[in-house]
């Protein structure tokens, strides 16, 4: 019988994940991510009926897969997940439907998407822009750029 995933344990996964990022700004940057789309989904569930827990939850575990393989990264962090817990159909929808092009079908994957862009928008984000300005690459700006323009436009279907 699998595991209820919970917040707690969340938390603890992405920890540990994370740790395993050997670029320390790369580390850095996937640990205050999921702790800005956490706050952003906590921020956004007071305004629409959603499962608060579960957006949590999927913010802190939606990149753990990035360690095995950034571009499948959804996939792999769900299947680092169903190996000991049990994933609902919101979570699953969080994090598998998080990324630029995707559709995601409940409420709660569409608010996570735009969570998961909107946290561009937190003044720790600039801090974390301002320690590292010297090491990131111009790929990373662009990157950045990109979550923007996608936030502002997911933000408008609002």
């Amino acid at each position: 019988m699998k595991e209820r995933l919970t917040l707690e344990k969340a938390e603890k996964i992405a920890k540990e994940s994370f740790r395993k990022i050997k670029n320390k700004e790369n580390r850095e940057y996937h640990l205050l991510h999921s702790a800005l789309v956490k706050k952003t989904v906590s921020i956004l569930s007071k305004y629409f009926d959603v499962d608060k827990k579960v957006l949590e939850i999927a913010a802190l575990v939606h990149d753990i897969g990035y360690v095995i393989d950034p571009e499948n990264h959804a996939e792999e962090s769900l299947k680092i997940l169903e190996r000991k817990f049990e994933v609902g159909k919101v979570l699953k929808d969080c994090i598998l439907n998080h990324g630029f092009n995707k559709k995601p079908i409940t409420l709660e994957g569409k608010i996570f998407q735009l969570a998961d862009k909107l946290y561009i928008l937190n003044p720790k984000l600039v801090s974390y822009l301002l320690k590292y300005k010297n090491t990131l690459k111009k790929e990373d700006f662009k990157f950045l750029r990109r979550i923007f323009d996608k936030a502002l436009i997911l933000f408008q279907k609002f």
